[in-house]
This record gives structure tokens, C-alpha cells and sequence, in this order.
């Protein structure tokens, strides 16, 4: 969901079997217009609120001050296309709610999740088919240059289902369903010579069976992991590092979501 004022939101919805994007209205709940995207449509996210940006604190002056500006005309929602190796931008115009830009983006193999990181101006794919995670720069985007807007952090592996960047700490965690764990990742960074002999790998979490999604807490203190495997949620304690509790649930468990008090 995007919200573009404190009245006015908008529904995105993947529809995989037409490769379409239905963008319904959050008041009548209407649907407002269908666009075409890429081959198997299967997540999407969206920019925060521009109130997320006054707490940036990974972003140079200038990036945040361009991210900010946009983010006051413009919202972007970003769609994985797990059957065309690409991801979808689409942006719209938050005075009428109409989308005035798409535009395709070449990530890897079957990016089946992805999350957007405004606190470092990035959109982070998970690729299940492909040994490494892509990275979408959301200013570069808007300065226009689609050639370089992507980038990558190599060496994570296959079998990618889940990415969720920490707002307050360096790092990223990336899903696996081969084997079941999180996989903790230094964020890239403008001087990558300084760490261009470190791996990007800074820690793993052992999990439960063929996890297939994971979210942080709104205050950011736990990880919890859905298990489709072992039919359960494990909760990780982000400071230690650790499944500290299991929960078991129904069987196949697919999706999370919390509401926050």
C-alpha cells in the first residue's frame, strides 16, 4: 500500500497469471488502472512516507535532500518478476494518483522478494536462482540513469526468498530455503575499495525448513521467519543473533504481517 497523503492511499496488486499490476484506490476501492508489467509478477513493494526520510541516516545531504523533494511528487512501487529476470519501477504522480512512468530494470534469475531501504536509498532483490543480491539506487533512478542503477553483492547463493534491510544497523538479512537460514550481509557502500577484500558475509542464522519470508518488528528488535517446511515461526533476537523462540502455526505457513500499537 502507498500512502500519499494522510486521506489518500493506493492499493498495489501483483496478479501473476496475467503479468499485470492492478492499482486500486484505498477509498472507493476501486480499481484505477491494470498495467502490464513483466513475465510472473509475484511481490511488490513501495516507497515509505516522506516523514521515513527526515530519519535517514545512512544517506549523504544531497541524496536525502533529492530523495525528499521526490518523494513529495512521486511515489515508486517496485515490482518482482520471478519469470523474466527483471523488476518493474512504476512510478506515480501523487496529485492525481496516476502512473506517469514504468520502467523495466534487468536484476537476475527469479527475483522473488524484494524490500525498499529508503534509510540508504536502495531497493534490495532477493534473486532465487542466482548467487548474488541485487540492488536498485533509488537516486540514480531519479536522475535518470537506468544504466547504472542497478548494482550487486556477490556470493550469497541460491535460493534466495526473502531480503529485509535493518533501519538501524549495517546490515541486510537475506532469506535461504537451501539450507534454512539467514544470511546476515554488510550493505554495500560509496567506497567499496575499502572493503573490497571482506566478504559481504558477516554472520548466518540457522532457521527452520524451507523458510519462505521474513519481517522485523516495527521497533526493528526481532526477526521472525516464516517456516513452510517445519510448519513454524522462528523469532530472532537481532542483538544476539539467535532463534530464541519457536512458534508453530498451521501447516505450510507462507506470509507474515504485523500491526503495529
Amino acid at each position: 500500500m502507498a500512502t500519499v497523503s494522510p486521506d489518500r492511499e493506493f492499493i498495489f496488486v501483483t496478479n501473476y497469471g496475467s503479468n499485470t499490476v492492478s492499482v486500486i484506490d484505498g477509498l472507493t476501492y476501486q480499481e484505477m488502472e491494470k498495467l502490464n508489467v513483466g513475465n510472473g509478477p509475484v511481490a511488490v513493494a513501495v516507497d515509505p512516507p516522506v516523514e521515513t526520510l527526515m530519519r535517514a541516516q545512512f544517506l549523504s545531504f544531497e541524496d536525502a535532500n533529492s530523495l525528499i523533494s521526490e518523494r513529495k511528487s512521486f511515489v515508486r512501487a517496485y515490482v518482482a518478476n520471478r519469470n523474466s529476470k527483471e523488476v518493474t519501477v512504476l512510478k506515480m504522480d501523487v496529485s492525481n494518483g496516476r502512473i506517469v512512468e514504468i520502467t523495466n530494470l534487468n536484476v537476475e534469475w527469479n527475483p522473488v522478494a524484494l524490500d525498499v531501504d529508503f534509510q540508504r536509498g536502495k531497493v534490495y532483490v532477493a534473486n532465487y536462482g542466482f548467487d548474488n543480491l541485487s540492488i536498485i539506487s533509488i537516486p540514480e533512478l531519479i536522475e535518470g540513469h537506468r544504466s547504472g542503477a542497478v548494482s550487486a553483492i556477490s556470493g550469497v547463493g541460491h535460493s534466495n526468498t526473502g531480503v529485509v534491510a535493518d533501519p538501524s544497523l549495517e546490515r541486510i538479512y537475506l532469506l535461504k530455503e537451501i539450507p534454512g537460514e539467514v544470511m546476515i550481509i554488510r550493505p554495500m557502500v560509496e567506497d567499496q575499495s575499502r572493503i573490497k577484500t571482506m566478504t559481504p558475509v558477516v554472520g548466518i542464522i540457522p532457521v527452520g525448513s524451507a523458510p519462505r519470508s521474513l519481517m522485523l518488528d516495527p521497533e526493528a528488535r526481532k526477526l521472525y521467519v516464516v517456516n513452510r517446511g517445519s510448519h513454524n515461526v522462528s523469532v530472532i533476537d537481532k542483538t544476539t543473533t539467535r532463534e530464541e523462540k519457536i512458534i508453530p502455526v498451521g501447516k505450510k505457513p507462507y506470509g507474515i504481517a504485523m500491526i503495529p500499537f
